[in-house]
């Protein structure tokens, strides 16, 4: 739930408040905080934190983050739950067993007068001690199926090891509505 504390067999599970703002509170001329959040989790101890803006009253931004203390007998997993979206699908399969923040963020924009958002692209950065990082970043815009362009980059680095990854992708797709015909090039 957006609110509330959670007790599962007389033991607190955590704990989480969220507040949205309508309208929303000026940060800056032109933007606005519509959503603040934060909360506690235990069986890992994890802390979280949600922020939710909008830009010229049009471009919104969701972020989240998630600071976690697990351990060995209590290791942590990312939930899209508390980690929102923003994340490849195989980092909320992973296990986590020393300290790890995870900060996720999806950007929309907000279409006027159809009342409808396209998302627009998602962001990531994860940190697990000692020293390990991983980022990166995915747009996907499709207007009304003229226009499309998906790509991202990420990496990942492991001072541990020595080992890192970088790779990076794009592909832009126009239609000419009066032939039909669809250009599509990726690269």
């Amino acid at each position: 739930p957006i609110g509330g504390v959670a007790i599962r067999d007389g033991e607190l599970l955590g704990f989480y408040a969220e507040v949205d703002f309508t309208p929303g509170i000026p940060l800056f001329p032109g933007v606005m905080l519509d959503r603040v959040g934060a909360g506690m989790y235990l069986q890992p101890t994890r802390l979280l934190g949600r922020m939710g803006v909008t830009a010229a009253g049009i471009f919104k931004i969701d972020g989240r983050l998630v600071l976690a203390f697990p351990s060995s007998a209590a290791p942590f997993t990312l939930t899209s739950e508390e980690a929102g979206g923003a994340f490849p699908p195989e980092f909320y399969q992973r296990r986590y067993t020393t300290f790890t923040m995870a900060i996720g963020a999806e950007g929309s924009l907000k279409v006027p007068y159809i009342d409808t958002e396209i998302p627009l692209g998602r962001a990531y950065l994860l940190y697990s001690a000692p020293g390990y990082v991983a980022f990166g970043g995915r747009i996907d815009w499709d207007f009304f199926d003229i226009v499309s362009v998906t790509g991202g980059a990420n990496g990942e680095f492991n001072a541990a090891s020595g080992k890192f990854n970088l790779s990076g992708d794009v592909d832009v797709c126009v239609a000419d509505p009066s032939t039909g015909l669809v250009l599509d090039g990726a690269a």
